[in-house]
């Protein structure tokens, strides 16, 4: 991204990623520039470079500073979410999402829990993207005024190496509980010697589906009348 940033005519750039969906968006006013990004951004999706010091640098790796200190983890992604989970907010949010869906894959977090991700081989990761990050499981969009045939033929050489796959990555709906739960968890809340009650409490529910878009709407209407500025009763 970052030498991408530096030569390229892009409108916008960017990925992101999502508890069941990870989006990699482009755009660009210049035609060919546009049709570079695309190259690139396919080629990173597709066939990227999966190996063991990839996952080592960017998930996770043993540290040893001096011979005498214990051994340490370190790593891209598992330095930023040990700084993510240092945030009550973070660990409250996640508590509670993992409270409500504790039978899909809205329970764990897409960034990765800092005290699992040392858990993860490598081979776990490479058959993870080879599952999960596979034309088949996969949407791509075009927008704009390019000749739909240049689309198809950029897309054709860089999927043309692949046979369907079923990745069975459907989400399926929680059930419903008959009762209601209690969860607990810890998160540190700054240095014991300071006084004052630094407790959290929670109330979750799961309400309408996602697929329903008028009951979406009022649901988010209520939460911006009733919590979404400081003049709202409950904030």
């Amino acid at each position: 991204f970052v030498e991408l940033l530096k030569g390229s005519l892009y409108t916008f750039l960017n990925a992101f990623t999502y508890p069941d969906k990870t989006c990699y968006p482009v755009a660009s006013t210049n035609l060919q520039d546009f049709y570079n990004l695309i190259d690139v951004y396919l080629d990173a999706v597709f066939y990227p470079r999966i190996t063991p010091q990839v996952l080592q640098q960017e998930g996770w790796h043993y540290e040893l500073d001096k011979p005498e200190d214990p051994l340490t983890y370190k790593g891209v992604v598992f330095n930023e979410m040990k700084g993510a989970y240092s945030s009550p907010g973070r660990v409250i949010s996640q508590t509670a999402t993992s409270s409500l869906f504790p039978d899909n894959t809205y329970f764990v977090d897409s960034g990765g829990d800092p005290r699992r991700i040392p858990d993860l081989s490598f081979e776990q990761f490479r058959q993870f993207h080879q599952t999960y990050y596979h034309p088949s499981n996969a949407f791509i969009y075009f927008y704009g005024d390019d000749d739909p045939e240049k689309r198809l033929e950029i897309i054709e050489a860089y999927l043309s190496d692949f046979e369907h796959l079923d990745s069975r990555s459907a989400v399926p709906l929680q059930p419903r509980f008959t009762a209601p739960k209690q969860f607990r968890e810890t998160y540190y809340a700054g240095d014991a010697s300071q006084p004052g009650n630094k407790g959290v409490v929670t109330v979750n529910w799961i309400v309408s589906d996602t697929l329903d878009r008028r009951e979406r709407l009022y649901l988010r209407l209520l939460d911006q009348v009733l919590l979404g500025t400081p003049a709202s009763p409950l904030w």
